[in-house]
């Protein structure tokens, strides 16, 4: 796949160097272009369904080095399986689960202190094996990164502050010379002979990919990476925003990055599909009157389409915050008595009735999430003062 991205970009005006691996943190390769003045990285992405946090530090590692990642994928079961599930690992770098729950994702490597179990002086956490699996799940609750295997919690971390050995339920060393492994839980200490016995009552914990503490900026733009299929003997596709656009010789920005930040599709030649007709169809702009006819309400739903048709209108140029959008949602939902959803799956809830984008601008020193393309209607403020 490397050598058909080489090929495939050299032929759109890239210069590209594939990079020996020789263990050290480096992309798969580089590229420039003469439109373009930054450096890519090309991560050829291979395994992303089942590493996902490999997704995360290959873009930890573009940015560091203020470079771009183009991450290139072959089409899985469909054309866009692949690209989709790449888009939605960084976006948001994180599980949301139905409840609105953060959960990171593992990486690789476990969490080790001094070198880890083996090394002079160094050790490995673990925690009580429960159950016959040896899940790691890590999630934030509460302004805490929190451990648990999913049903058992065995320690919490405030968001502020450090992974420590007083902060992992337990923590081991081994001894090579005899075999031992001695476990330290809370002023106690236990010791195995075999590791069998070990692994009997403990598992090891994975280092959980934390988005605010892993990358340069957590709070990184769409326009920071691209995501590129590279169908085998075919032309590549750019992926963004769950459509495809063939990639021309000598890209734009407006070709590498077809959705600009103002939620409109760039205008040039080569789109593959069309979310004109393929999208989510349009709510009514801000001259036109609200409709007569009745919105039915499913009591049983999240509602968030009858409360897009009331009191979510289009207009081009406007904005919303997420939080009053939500907020006001979130409002009408209890005085309907519908059991509505989460803000993390309301943005994508309300991306399956109208089109939009997100931008996150700075207001008073801090970030804060627009919808843009979109306003309430005096309705919907005036719930707001509810």
């Amino acid at each position: 796949m490397l050598l058909d991205a080489e090929v495939s970009l050299t032929e759109r005006g890239f210069s590209v160097e594939i990079l020996e691996q020789d263990g050290s943190e480096q992309p798969d390769a580089v590229a420039t272009h003469p439109d373009h003045d930054v450096v890519f990285n090309i991560e050829a992405e291979t395994t992303t369904p089942d590493r996902p946090a490999k997704v995360l530090q290959n873009l930890k590692r573009a940015h560091e080095g203020n470079r771009i990642p183009i991450f290139v994928v072959r089409p899985g079961e469909s054309e866009t399986q692949v690209a989709s599930r790449v888009e939605n690992i960084l976006s948001p770098p994180f599980r949301e689960r139905t409840d609105g729950t953060e959960q990171f994702y593992n990486c690789d490597e476990v969490v080790t202190f001094g070198g880890g179990a083996t090394a002079h002086g160094g050790v490995t956490a673990v925690r009580p094996r429960t159950t016959e699996t040896n899940q790691t799940v890590w999630t934030r609750d509460n302004g805490e990164h929190v451990l648990s295997d999913g049903n058992t919690e065995f320690a919490r971390v405030p968001d502020d502050g450090v992974l420590s050995k007083d902060s992992v339920p337990a923590y081991y060393s081994h001894d090579r010379e005899t075999g031992q492994y001695t476990v330290y839980q809370a002023g106690e200490t236990q010791v195995y002979d075999s590791k069998d016995d070990f692994e009997q009552d403990w598992t090891l914990i994975k280092r959980p990919f934390i988005p605010a503490v892993d990358l340069p900026d957590a709070d990184y733009s769409r326009d920071s990476y691209v995501v590129l299929i590279l169908p085998p003997g075919g032309d590549p596709l750019v992926f963004q925003s769950g459509e495809t656009y063939r990639l021309p010789t000598n890209p734009g920005r407006e070709e590498l990055w077809p959705v600009e930040s103002t939620g409109e599709l760039a205008q040039f030649d080569n789109p593959v599909s069309d979310t004109d007709q393929n999208g989510p169809s349009a709510l009514p702009s801000s001259d036109s009157s609200a409709t007569d006819e009745p919105i039915e309400i499913d009591p049983t739903g999240d509602g968030v389409e009858a409360f897009a048709a009331m009191y979510v209108r289009q207009i081009e140029g406007a904005r919303v915050t997420q939080d009053d959008l939500f907020r006001a949602y979130d409002i009408w939902t209890e005085q309907q008595d519908v059991n509505g959803t989460t803000k993390g799956w309301f943005t994508r809830k309300l991306q399956d009735v109208v089109d939009f984008d997100v931008d996150r601008s700075r207001v008073d020193g801090e970030r804060v999430q627009f919808y843009t393309g979109l306003t309430l209607t005096q309705d919907g403020y005036s719930l707001l003062d509810q």
